[in-house]
């Protein structure tokens, strides 16, 4: 079973749960699709269907191949792409750190946190507002744990200079 490699050991339970192989199933399909887009309107229709499968098996609160999920999730703020790209990404986010909670959140930081820290520098003004909801300020303390502190400080900075800026 390679998928348990990355499940902690309080998340065993709901493996054997056939609600559990549906839904990774699902959610393993929403990301095969991701694969196949050839423009970034089909992202965006990816995103709501990862969406959909995540509302639909909203009692399961894990997220199956999360190291997967992150990297799509990252590829979705590339800057290249549209803001509306990257406003139903951070909705995404949303509802992955909503669904899973402030334990598993401060556990698997690191998976997402390195999509959304540097979106601040290149995001638009309607992704720059919503980036700080998702950036997990009053979700977890991050003082004990080990994250991508060169992200967090390079997209914060970003944030300061910017209000700097508009000061002047």
């Amino acid at each position: 079973m390679a998928e348990a490699s990355c499940i902690a050991e309080e998340d065993y339970a709901s493996l054997s749960d056939p609600k559990w192989r549906n839904f990774r199933d699902e959610c393993n399909a929403a990301l095969l699709q991701f694969e196949k887009a050839t423009e970034w309107a089909d992202l965006i229709r990816y995103l709501q269907r990862l969406q959909r499968t995540f509302n639909k098996y909203s009692q399961i609160p894990l997220v199956p191949d999360k190291v997967l999920v992150a990297k799509r999730l990252y590829q979705c703020l590339n800057p290249a792409l549209p803001s509306g790209v990257h406003l139903k990404t951070l909705e995404t986010y949303e509802l992955i750190f909503s669904r899973i909670g402030t334990a598993r959140l401060a556990r698997d930081l690191a998976f997402y946190s390195e999509g959304i820290f540097p979106l601040y520098r290149h995001a638009s003004y309607q992704a720059r507002r919503s980036v700080p909801r998702v950036e997990l300020a009053d979700r977890i303390d991050l003082q004990p744990r080990k994250v991508s502190e060169e992200s967090a400080r390079v997209s914060m900075l970003a944030a300061v200079s910017r209000a700097l800026y508009r000061l002047d």
